[in-house]
C-alpha cells in the first residue's frame, strides 16, 4: 500500500491561528512529499539553532568561531549590526531561530559560558557590543519586535541566575537603556503571534514583577559585602521606576482605545485602561512599595520613594 511505505510524520499546518493536522487523502504523492520536506527543513533549521546554542555552552576554540556562531544568530533575528557582518561566515534561515525556545538557553550560554571566559578578549578588541546585542541592543534595534524580547528574556536571565560583578553591571543598564514603558510596548505593540489576550497580560504581569524585584535580588544576592550599581540601589531605582510608570501613564491616556468589543472581534484586545489596570494591579499585589508610590506624603525612609516626589515638579 502507499500509505505503508511512507514514513510516519506529524504535519500540522495553522488555519484561523490555530495548529492543526489535516487529512491530506486528497493530496497527490509529489504535493505531499514537498510538504513533508518543508516540515522536515524547518526542524533542520531549528537544529542549526540548538547546535550554535551547544557550541556556546561548550570551550570555543578561537575568537573568530566565537564571532561567527554569535553573529550568525543575530542575523538571523535581524539584530546583528552593519559593521558586524562580516563576522557571520556561516549564516542561518532567517525563520530558524525562535525567540521562546531558544532565547533562554542563549543568555545563559552568554552569562555562564562565554562572558566569563572571553570577557578580556572582547573587550581588547572592542567587541563586547557585539555579544551584549543579545541582552541590550543598540539604538538602532530599538524600535524592533526582536530587541523587546530579547530585552524581556534579558531581564528574566540576568535575574534567574547568581549575580556577577558584570551581569550586575549589564542590569543596571539595562535598566536605564529598556525601562518599563519600553517594555511595555515590547509585550502589547509586539504580541507573540501564538499567545492569546490573556497570556500577552500574564507575560506583563511576569515582566512587572521582574522590575519590581531587581533591588532586592541584588541586595540579597551582596549581602551587605558590597555596593551595588547607583542606579540599582532601591532609592534611586524606584524613582526612576515612578519617573518611567508615570511617562507610560501619560502614554496610554494619549492612545485611542484600541477596541474592546468581543462581538467584532475572535479575542478581547485589551484597551488602554486594562492596560493600566492590570500594571496597577500588578504593582499593588507584588509590591507594598508601589502602594505607597501612589501617596503623596512625606517617604517614610529616605529609600522609600513617593510617586509624586519624583514626578511633579
Amino acid at each position: 500500500m502507499f500509505g505503508e511505505s511512507w514514513p510516519q510524520h506529524r504535519i500540522e499546518v495553522r488555519v484561523n491561528e490555530q495548529w492543526t493536522s489535516p487529512n491530506f487523502s486528497s493530496l497527490s504523492r509529489d504535493k505531499l512529499l514537498i510538504i513533508i520536506i518543508m516540515a522536515e527543513d524547518k526542524d533542520d533549521t531549528g537544529n542549526q539553532v540548538r547546535d550554535v546554542i551547544n557550541k556556546l555552552q561548550s570551550p570555543v576554540p578561537d575568537l573568530p568561531i566565537l564571532l561567527a556562531l554569535i553573529s550568525s544568530l543575530l542575523d538571523s533575528i535581524g539584530l546583528l549590526p552593519p559593521h558586524y557582518r562580516s563576522y557571520n561566515t556561516n549564516p542561518l534561515n532567517s525563520v530558524a531561530f525562535n525567540t521562546q525556545r531558544h532565547l533562554p538557553p542563549l543568555q545563559r550560554a552568554l552569562l555562564e559560558h562565554v562572558i566569563p571566559t572571553w570577557e578580556p578578549t572582547l573587550l581588547r578588541e572592542n567587541l563586547m557590543p557585539l555579544v551584549e546585542q543579545w541582552f541590550i541592543p543598540d539604538a538602532f534595534s530599538f524600535a524592533s519586535s526582536a530587541a523587546g524580547e530579547v530585552t524581556v528574556h534579558a531581564y528574566r536571565s540576568t535575574l534567574s541566575l547568581p549575580f556577577t560583578p558584570y551581569s550586575m553591571n549589564l542590569l543596571a543598564r539595562l535598566t536605564k537603556a529598556y525601562p518599563l514603558d519600553r517594555l511595555h510596548m515590547s509585550v502589547f505593540s509586539h504580541p507573540n503571534k501564538d499567545s492569546s489576550s490573556r497570556q500577552t497580560i500574564l507575560v506583563w504581569e511576569d515582566v512587572v514583577k521582574s522590575i519590581l524585584s531587581v533591588p532586592a535580588r541584588v541586595a540579597n544576592s551582596l549581602e551587605g559585602k558590597g555596593e551595588p550599581p547607583k542606579d540599582l540601589e532601591q532609592g534611586p531605582y524606584f524613582a526612576n521606576l515612578c519617573v518611567r510608570c508615570e511617562a507610560l501613564l501619560w502614554k496610554l491616556s494619549q492612545e485611542r482605545t484600541e477596541g474592546v468589543s468581543c462581538f467584532k472581534y475572535n479575542k478581547l484586545i485589551p484597551d488602554d485602561l486594562q492596560k493600566v489596570w492590570h500594571l496597577l494591579r500588578t504593582c499593588s499585589l507584588n509590591s507594598r512599595m508601589l502602594v505607597h508610590f501612589l501617596h503623596p506624603s512625606r517617604p517614610l525612609r529616605h529609600s522609600h520613594r513617593s510617586f509624586c516626589l519624583p514626578c511633579l515638579p
